[in-house]
């Protein structure tokens, strides 16, 4: 899968891995944001994959990740499945969505991230 990013997961985790020393020898604190793949792709995938790579994140050692739904086709019932999906196994990081939105869904949208346990919520911008 190389969509949107132009990037393998293999490939993400190595420039984060370099990323990562950069932030490490610059004292700043790390941070990333996980996509979940669109249907506007056509490409198949779980909410368990979502939970795993926010599990390779927490591995090293990022506590502070968003989810982003980057070309903003998610409906609410499923960003509230995959918020509740990772918060419920990685709640002690700090979980943020970004969501993508046409002005009329963007209501809804937020109001299912913050009910699945969301409190970082990056304002969801225009497709």
């Amino acid at each position: 899968m190389q969509n949107n990013q132009r990037q393998s997961l293999e490939d993400a985790i190595e420039e984060l891995e370099k990323i990562e020393k950069k932030a490490d020898e610059a004292g700043v604190e790390r941070s990333s944001t996980s996509r979940w793949r669109s249907q506007s792709y056509g490409d198949e995938w779980s909410v368990d994959e979502i939970v795993a790579a926010v599990g390779l994140l927490e591995l090293q050692e990022i506590r502070t990740i968003s989810l982003a739904d980057t070309v903003g086709l998610a409906p609410p019932e499923k960003i509230q499945e995959v918020v509740s999906a990772v918060m419920a196994e990685y709640g002690y990081l700090e979980i943020g969505v970004h969501l993508h939105s046409r002005p009329d869904q963007a209501t809804a949208k937020i109001v299912a991230a913050y009910d699945a346990g969301c409190r970082r919520l990056i304002p969801p911008s225009a497709v």
